[in-house]
């Protein structure tokens, strides 16, 4: 069972939040994509979303908004959503890119139009999770939420769909998309959807990081608002991480002056296993110590009363011109220009 409130609020030992949308006024997504026809407007502080083209016009009355950036292929996606008006249905697109590993916005790639086609015969690869779907007479009927992955239209998860129509609904229901490794789940309000594991073979290659989009069917209207992305790792990175931060609050603290061997005495790791842990993350002792040095030393250059010559000697260096050394070869300028740069 996976609990995302544990996911959201653990201090990023399970999840990073690497980016973060109100969804509030237009600037908020000034530089999104939008392919196809659209209104976009915000009334009460949120995105509304509705179809600019009359719904007689079929797929081409319908759209997608590209958030513009790239995320990880281990991801938490969290949005809150309001169902304003049906009928119709509504889709996250993620994982998105060109089916060679091209940006979604390659300009090799096949020019979208917000035909439906065009996301899963086309030229990209993605899964696409649709909800609310109140479109179809059978859709109105028995209300369910899809998983599909692309390239194709295979359908490889489905579950029950909580929310209620719109005569009914309150919201914001807060909508979570979960991929990591080869599992993707899907949650409305917390409570777990569909889950999907992946074999990488039956519905074709595993899908890894890419953009996310929003969609809508004619004539459906509905709102968005707090987007969020957390950037998952797995135990195994966040023991690293957790290590690496233990080893630069002790050399924070001791003030650059202690070594490795004493280091891991005071974590109880032998150094060897100190030694890997850095290497791993593509660092080493000495530059984990430079880098707290140089933050402390800008530290003190900001107060006034703290002379290069206390700092010297606070850092543990024999005398000035060491030090001035140092900071100018970490820092690219002398204390001197540091503090009149800082004035």
């Amino acid at each position: 069972m996976i609990n995302l409130n544990d996911l959201r609020t653990n201090g990023g030992k399970g999840a990073e939040l690497i980016y973060s949308n109100p969804l509030a006024c237009q600037e908020d997504i000034r530089d999104f994509v939008l392919e196809g026809s659209a209104k976009i407007s915000f009334p009460d502080g949120r995105m509304r979303l509705e179809n600019a083209m009359d719904a007689s016009q079929g797929q081409k009355a319908n759209y997608v908004l590209w958030c513009p950036k790239n995320f990880p292929s281990d991801v938490l996606i969290e949005w809150d959503f309001w169902p304003i008006r049906e009928p119709g249905l509504c889709i996250l697109f993620f994982s998105a890119s060109g089916r060679n590993g091209e940006d979604l916005f390659d300009p090799s790639l096949q020019k979208r139009t917000g035909e439906y086609p065009l996301y899963h015969h086309g030229d990209i690869n993605a899964f696409h999770v649709s909800y609310f779907r109140r479109k179809e007479p059978d859709e109105r009927q028995f209300h369910t939420c899809n998983l599909r992955k692309s390239y194709g239209f295979h359908l490889v998860a489905q579950g029950g769909d909580p929310i209620p129509d719109v005569e009914d609904a309150k919201g914001p229901y807060r909508l979570s998309l979960l991929k990591k490794d080869e599992t993707v789940c899907f949650f409305v309000n917390d409570l777990e959807v569909f889950r999907f594991v992946d074999d990488g073979v039956t519905y074709g290659p595993m899908l890894g990081g890419g953009k996310i989009g929003f969609r809508q069917l004619a004539p459906l209207i509905g709102e968005y608002a707090n987007l969020h992305v957390y950037s998952l790792v797995s135990d195994k990175e966040a023991a690293v991480k957790e290590t690496i931060g233990q080893i630069s609050s002790l050399i924070h603290r001791a003030q650059g002056n202690i070594t490795l061997e004493e280091c891991s005495a005071q974590l109880n790791y032998h150094p060897s296993y100190i030694w890997k842990i850095l290497k791993k993350c593509n660092t080493t002792f000495t530059a984990l110590v430079n880098q707290e040095k140089l933050k402390l030393a800008m530290t003190w250059l900001d107060q006034p009363e703290c002379s290069v010559a206390e700092i010297a000697e606070k850092l543990h260096y024999s005398n000035s011109q060491n030090f001035i050394r140092f900071f100018s070869k970490y820092s690219g300028m002398t204390p001197g220009e540091y503090r009149k740069k800082q004035q």
